[in-house]
């Protein structure tokens, strides 16, 4: 396996276990990630098991720590840096997809003008 590929299995991991949402009946989980210099955030939403979309992001430092880590071993391989990455958990299966941007930082920012559009455009696939 990767490198890439086991920090975002770590990062995943600390995702799904956050203690901030970990207790409620989500089903899937999507984290905005974004990695500038100067700052490191992370946010987006909980798909409870009743479709509900709940913003969330996680208390622990240690998912912001690993998304750096993310961003910097990608960089170290490809040459580039991403602005941002959108991860997607699916907790019945367990099956963790990520993706990257590398041209527009804006694409998934989720703001208090656009929450409740963004639950719907980054609702997992039913």
């Amino acid at each position: 396996m990767s490198e890439k590929s086991v920090l975002v299995q770590d990062l995943a991991q600390l995702l799904a276990g956050d203690e901030g949402y970990s207790a409620q009946p989500w089903q899937s989980l999507v984290m905005v990630g974004e990695v500038v210099p100067g700052r490191t955030s992370m946010n987006g939403f909980v798909y409870l098991d009743n479709g509900q979309a709940v913003p969330a992001s996680p208390r622990s430092m240690e998912a912001l720590k690993k998304l750096k880590e993310v961003s910097a071993a990608m960089q170290a391989e490809s040459g580039k840096r991403w602005l941002a990455c959108v991860v997607r958990i699916d907790r019945p299966s367990g099956k963790v997809d990520i993706h990257f941007e590398y041209d527009d930082a804006e694409r998934w920012l989720i703001t208090p003008q656009n929450v409740a559009g963004m639950a719907e455009t980054l609702r997992p696939a039913a």
